[in-house]
């Protein structure tokens, strides 16, 4: 081990992290660090660049091609969906700790 090694990982102990953790909290910090210093030296980057303005749908339509503005929804196999929702019952049942919340949750809404 070398001495930053040693360095970098009391200081992760002491705010509580994992050696890794604090090494990608440093790499965050000295991202920001230089990305910070850029934009103060180069403040027309922050400038926004004009997009195209799509006024219409037709426009979109048109974009897309001829038959992009028909909606054709996929057939759903109802046996298939049954196995599906069998399967998840029987997987939210053998571990409901888990997947319990999943359940209460969708039925909140």
């Amino acid at each position: 081990m070398t001495l930053n090694t040693i360095k970098n990982a009391l200081f992760a102990a002491m705010h509580g992290m994992t050696p890794a953790e604090y090494e990608l909290q440093k790499a965050r910090d000295n991202l920001k660090s230089v990305t910070d210093d850029f934009l103060t030296k180069h403040p027309e980057a922050l400038k926004t660049k004009s997009t195209p303005n799509l006024k219409t749908g037709k426009t979109i339509i048109k974009m897309l091609g001829a038959e992009a503005g028909v909606f054709q929804p996929h057939d759903i196999d109802p046996d298939a969906l049954e196995r599906a929702k069998a399967a998840c019952r029987k997987l939210v049942a053998d571990n409901p700790d888990r997947y319990g919340n999943i359940i209460k949750q969708q039925g909140a809404e």
